[in-house]
């Protein structure tokens, strides 16, 4: 069941686990009589070739679906090996995504506010139009920089084409 999931997983053209981790993963309940938590987790070892699974696995659909999902766990550790330690955690990188979004999310707004703030001061709008140019300003604003931005994006991630 490892085996398949190895497969589906470089068939989308993701990185094959390393001779180490068929070595040394426990796959199934070990026969020597040692006592072990038998709850499925993957993990890192932080040497960069060691990652290894934990599982008592027995022939189901519960445990194949388990399989591929410690997989998972083991195909993010190998895209991250050669990253800053800050990305070898899911939280720390879950963290960083989530503070990045509310920034960049953020920076539309920030200038339509100051933006209008500056016409308020200098007099470009008056105040009996105060809530009319506001909702101009949102909605231009809102057309313009989406494109902007998804455009800024695909050139920040390399990305050259179609978008569909």
């Amino acid at each position: 069941m490892f085996q398949e999931a190895e497969k589906f997983v470089t068939s989308l053209g993701l990185l094959s686990t390393p001779p180490e981790f068929w070595k040394n993963a426990m796959m199934e309940r070990p026969t020597d009589g040692r006592e072990v938590e038998c709850h499925a987790s993957a993990w890192d070892f932080y040497e960069g070739k060691d990652f290894r699974i934990k599982k008592c696995t027995e022939v189901t659909i519960e445990d194949l679906l388990s399989i591929f999902h410690q997989m998972g766990y083991i195909q993010y550790f190998l895209q991250y090996k050669n990253l800053s330690v800050i990305f070898h955690t899911e939280e720390e990188v879950s963290f960083l995504m989530n503070v990045a979004l509310e920034k960049i999310a953020f920076i539309p707004f920030a200038y339509l506010v100051d933006l209008f703030r500056w016409k308020v001061f200098d007099g470009t709008i008056e105040k009996a139009v105060y809530s009319q140019e506001w909702w101009n300003l949102r909605y231009f604003l809102s057309f313009v920089l989406q494109f902007q931005f998804h455009e800024a994006l695909c050139k920040a991630s390399g990305h050259m084409g179609p978008l569909h």
